[in-house]
């Protein structure tokens, strides 16, 4: 136990040298993330049981989350031509703000419409705030790239862990306290935003224009398999949240359970993520380390597919874990090499809308699938099939790199 804090203690000590390493432009983005995170994870958890409060029904509350999610990666495309065309800070405050003044809406509104179209702009806001952030890690030199989307990474997982905890005080005096309270801090990330994070790109590299038509940016990158494998990877992601605990009850397993099983997926991720991809950094190419990511993914489902009880999802939830670390820090870091003068605005956020897209259909997709391979007592090949899109995935991204499109990787 001594020998693991000891280990804990160095990690974060590598961690906060690092990040002292950084430009202070680059340390606000980061912090942004953890800001906005945290403010998220305060409301999202609370909004459905708010709304249902209020006597709207569990789908009209239902439909109000989800036009959250939709428009957050909906909106990436024309996020990233903006961040291109007027830079980071400004698109930012416009994205703040929108999110102040949908938080305000949220919390004083009693007609549905104006909360469903406070979502639609929460999640507009949402995506104005995360895809330049996105934009301008992919851009930093390579040297930096990897190790900075794995400190983006243990913000978001930061975010998600105090976020909800914080939302659970709060909420004690009212929903509206949650939301006015994430409402002033985002006008706060505002200051921090224009006093430490705005400029032209990181370390006054060149910003390139906003290129052709995204589909022509497809075509002459040869991207389309990485959008195939954006949308597969979150597809199956989604699975997590979705049929994994309906698998998890249908073994007769306690919430507890359910709730340890998450735990162990944060403390894993949280703890292990930068100092692993730190280590690989030198050794491991990008595209290599995405590959693995992938390929644990799949080995994740096969034992849910071969393992029965609460040793398959033990097994399941720590293969993911490591598949996480290794697919999301790497991907990024493909996706910037992978279109020849560098990536656009609008070229990284059809990457988000594949993503949403992946997620959204891969979790009512699933669930149905779920159900009847349930009816069907074959819930086992359900897994295998979860399995065989990530080899897919894994070997597209291997042919990506064997075509010549990144080879450098």
């Amino acid at each position: 136990m001594g020998r693991a804090m000891n280990r804990l203690a160095r990690a974060a000590h590598g961690m906060a040298r690092d990040l002292r390493a950084l430009p202070g432009r680059v340390r606000a983005l980061l912090l942004t993330v953890l800001i906005t995170g945290i403010t998220t994870f305060m409301l999202m958890p609370f909004l459905t049981v708010s709304l249902t409060e209020r006597g709207f029904g569990i789908g009209p509350a239902g439909l109000c989350v989800a036009a959250i999610l939709a428009f957050q990666q909906a909106a990436g495309p024309a996020s990233g031509w903006l961040a291109d065309r007027y830079s980071l800070a400004p698109v930012m405050t416009v994205g703040l703000m929108l999110r102040a003044g949908a938080l305000v809406l949220l919390a004083v509104s009693g007609s549905y419409a104006l909360l469903l179209g406070a979502c639609v702009v929460l999640g507009m806001g949402g995506s104005m705030i995360s895809l330049p952030i996105r934009l301008e890690l992919i851009r930093l030199p390579e040297e930096d790239r990897r190790q900075t989307m794995a400190l983006r990474g243990a913000a978001v997982n930061l975010g998600a862990l105090v976020g909800p905890g914080v939302g659970g005080v709060l909420i004690s005096a009212s929903f509206a306290t949650v939301c006015f309270l994430s409402a002033a801090i985002q006008i706060g990330v505002i200051v921090l935003v224009w006093c430490y994070a705005r400029g032209t790109a990181p370390y006054g590299s060149p910003r390139p224009g906003p290129g052709p038509a995204p589909a022509r940016q497809l075509r002459g990158a040869g991207a389309a398999s990485l959008l195939v494998v954006s949308f597969a990877f979150w597809a199956a992601y989604s699975q997590i949240n979705t049929t994994m605990p309906v698998a998890i009850v249908e073994e007769g397993l306690t919430t507890s359970a359910l709730s340890g099983i998450f735990i162990l997926n944060a403390a894993i991720v949280l703890t292990l993520e930068y100092p692993l991809i730190r280590l690989l950094a030198r050794k491991m190419p990008s595209t290599r380390l995405a590959r693995w990511g992938l390929v644990l993914f799949g080995a994740a489902f096969c034992c849910l597919a071969v393992i029965p009880g609460i040793i398959g999802f033990v097994l399941f939830i720590i293969l993911v874990s490591f598949a996480e670390i290794g697919y999301t820090s790497s991907i990024d870091d493909v996706i910037a090499r992978s279109r020849p003068g560098g990536p656009t605005g609008a070229y990284v956020g059809l990457y988000s809308v594949a993503d949403g897209a992946g997620s959204t259909l891969g979790a009512a997709g699933g669930a149905e699938l779920y159900s009847k391979a349930l009816d069907l007592g074959a819930v086992p090949w359900f897994w295998v099939a979860f399995a065989g899109l990530m080899g897919a995935g894994a070997v597209l991204v291997g042919r990506r790199t064997r075509s010549g499109v990144g080879k450098e990787l």
